[in-house]
This record gives structure tokens, C-alpha cells and sequence, in this order.
């Protein structure tokens, strides 16, 4: 087995205890069983949802520990030492948790005093604050540091990191995007390829195409927020409400972990295709094949396995795709794992139970893409 294989099916037995666990949580009502089912002081819910979600973050320790440590000992890839790892790690964790816990008090005191409705919108507003603090979180939480800003573009930021599979994004607004690149690009592509990684890099946002993804995250946590808020036993009235909300959340956000990847892989393909137009075709195969080896090395694979578990294609399905002459794409560039990340509005744990990130702080924040 491979080190890409064994990654995916350690995320796939993360993610798949997540939501088995999730189910009879639900079926059991253990949340009514356990937490506040009336409205209490500030105090007593915070520790409430404090003990909540560090519950939940306990659980994936085990994880966390074979996909930070134990898979990339076992098949030589660069990780750190025993005690780096628990030091970003908790540190990691501790900030995440403080700021799903803060988000969850937010809602419950947005929901009693203003509705439902005015909840929804303060979800949908802490997912345009995650964007636009992005970078921030991934300093403080995935220990990003800023090596220098690129010369020739103030608006791209060459980074400082220790995880192999960093591979920067685009963080920032619309209109105030920041083009984040791994130190490791500039170290071990040649320059040739290094520029053309991050003109594609850069025509993410001039296709149009992080746009829809930005559009189709939002939209997609959105509608499965205000979901779990009216199926049984949710709602903001309550901690107990508003954990049995989270709990259905968990299983939506599942959905749409093999519903949102199509968008996603269409994204490159398109982002791809409008490089094409002024890049030769074998600079960004060249390119996809150069980052492919720097991750997890896994050029190739069955069409079922990735249109299931993948929202990056393969290098060799964007290399037939730019071959064929097909026409132009339309997606929504990163739209799948910025989904996750977004998901952070409402605690979110799938965002670092991914065959990708899973055991990797830096990647909690911007998890890989192409």
C-alpha cells in the first residue's frame, strides 16, 4: 500500500467513525441526556460547550496521532519529532476550540434574542470573517511564517512551513486576495515552472473561478446550518439544541464531502484551461506532476476512487483533459475543502478528519489544492 493510499483510507475510517458516532448520539438523544436543555448563565453554557467540543477533539487525538506521526514514520516521509508534534498540535487545538466555542455562545445569544433568522445571517457573516482572516489562522494556528513577499507581486506571499504537503492558496476577500506559495515551490522547482505555479495560482481569481467556490462553500454550509436548526430536537434555545443542531450539521457536512468534490474538480480543469490560452500545455502538466511528487505521489488512480474521494484530479486526468482540446470548464476552484474550512462557523471537526490534513495543523487552515 501506498503512503497516499494508507492516508486515504485512515481519513476514511476518521470520517466514517465521526458520523457512525454521530448517528447514535442522535438516535440516543444524548445531547437532551447530557447539556443544559434550558437557557442558563454565560458561564455554565460556556463550560458546557467547552466540554462539548473538547470531547469531540479527544476523539480525533488518535487520528490525529497516526496521520501525523505513526503513517509518515512507517513510510519514511519527512514528519516531526514526538514532542513538536504535541506542541502545534495543542496549540492548534486550543485555539480552535476557543474559537468554536466562542462562535457556539454567539449563536445562542443571537438566536434568543433575535430568531432563527438573524442566526443564519451571523453564520453566513462568520464565513466572510473566516475568509478574510485566513492568513491570520494559519499563523496562529498552523504556525505559517511569512518568509518574504514576492518582488515582482506584492500580492503574493511566499511562506515558511514545515509540513511538505502545504501548499499554500488564496486567502483574503475578493478584491483583497493574498496568493500564498510555499517556501518548498521556490526551494525545488525551476524558475520557469516555479512562475508558471503561480500564474495558475493567480488565474483562480482572474477565471472567475475561486469566486464560485467561495460561492458555493458559503452557499452550500448556509443551507445545511439552517437545516440542523429545524430538524428534531435542534435549534438555539439551548446548548442541548444547539449540540444536536452541530450533530446533524456533522452528518450534512458529510454530504456534501461527495457532493461538493465535482465542483471542485471541475474547478481545475477549468483554472487549467484559461492558463492554457497563454501557457504551453506542458509547463502545467510539468507543474501538476512537480507539486504531485513534493505531496503525496500519486499521479495516477481509478476514476470511482477519485470521483468519490478526491476534489483534485490526478495529474494524468488534467494532462488527457488538456490533450483532448475539450471545451472551456465552468466549476468552483477549491469549493470542497473550502467548505470544510469554512465550516469552522459552526465547529466544524470534518475540516481536519480529511485523508489530507488529518494529524497536520498546518493543513487545518488551507487544506491542499492544486
Amino acid at each position: 500500500m501506498t503512503y497516499a493510499r494508507a492516508r486515504l483510507w485512515l481519513g476514511v475510517s476518521c470520517v466514517g467513525t465521526l458520523v457512525v458516532l454521530t448517528s447514535v448520539a442522535l438516535w440516543l438523544a444524548l445531547p437532551q441526556q447530557m447539556l443544559p436543555q434550558q437557557p442558563e448563565n454565560l458561564a455554565t453554557e460556556a463550560a458546557a460547550v467547552a466540554a462539548f467540543l473538547g470531547v469531540i477533539a479527544l476523539m480525533l487525538l488518535p487520528f490525529d496521532v497516526l496521520g501525523g506521526l505513526a503513517l509518515p514514520e512507517s513510510f519514511d516521509q519527512p514528519c516531526p519529532n514526538i514532542g513538536r508534534f504535541f506542541v502545534r498540535h495543542l496549540r492548534g487545538m486550543l485555539l480552535q476550540l476557543s474559537f468554536f466555542t466562542v462562535s457556539f455562545l454567539i449563536y445562542r445569544r443571537v438566536g434568543s434574542s433575535f430568531g432563527i433568522g438573524a442566526t443564519v445571517g451571523c453564520f453566513a457573516a462568520m464565513q466572510v470573517l473566516l475568509i478574510g482572516s485566513q492568513k491570520f489562522f494559519a499563523i496562529a494556528i498552523g504556525g505559517l511564517r511569512k518568509a518574504r513577499v514576492d518582488e515582482s507581486d506584492s500580492n503574493v506571499l511566499v511562506a515558511e512551513h514545515e509540513d511538505r504537503g502545504f501548499t499554500g492558496g488564496v486567502a483574503g476577500l475578493p478584491g483583497l486576495e493574498t496568493t500564498v506559495v510555499p517556501r518548498l515551490w521556490i526551494d525545488s522547482m525551476p524558475e520557469n515552472l516555479c512562475k508558471t505555479a503561480i500564474q495558475r495560482r493567480a488565474a483562480t481569481i482572474t477565471s472567475g473561478s475561486r469566486l464560485r467556490g467561495l460561492a458555493v462553500a458559503i452557499g452550500w454550509n448556509t443551507a445545511c446550518f439552517s437545516a440542523a436548526l429545524f430538524l428534531p430536537g435542534g435549534g438555539v434555545g439551548s446548548i442541548a439544541a444547539l449540540a444536536t443542531s452541530f450533530l446533524y450539521f456533522l452528518l450534512l457536512s458529510f454530504v456534501g464531502l461527495l457532493i461538493l468534490p465535482t465542483f471542485s474538480r471541475r474547478g481545475v480543469f477549468e483554472v487549467d484551461q484559461f492558463v492554457a490560452r497563454e501557457t504551453p500545455t506542458r509547463d502545467i502538466v510539468s507543474v501538476a506532476s512537480a507539486l504531485e511528487r513534493m505531496g503525496d505521489d500519486e499521479p495516477s488512480r481509478t476514476p470511482g476512487l477519485e470521483s468519490v474521494f478526491h476534489p483534485v484530479p490526478c495529474v494524468q486526468r488534467r494532462s488527457d483533459a488538456l490533450q483532448s482540446g475539450s471545451r472551456q470548464t465552468t466549476g468552483a476552484w477549491n469549493a470542497a475543502r473550502m467548505a470544510l474550512f469554512l465550516s469552522w462557523a459552526f465547529g466544524g471537526p470534518l475540516a481536519r478528519a480529511v485523508h489530507c490534513n488529518i494529524g497536520r495543523p498546518e493543513l487545518w487552515v488551507m487544506l491542499p489544492a492544486d
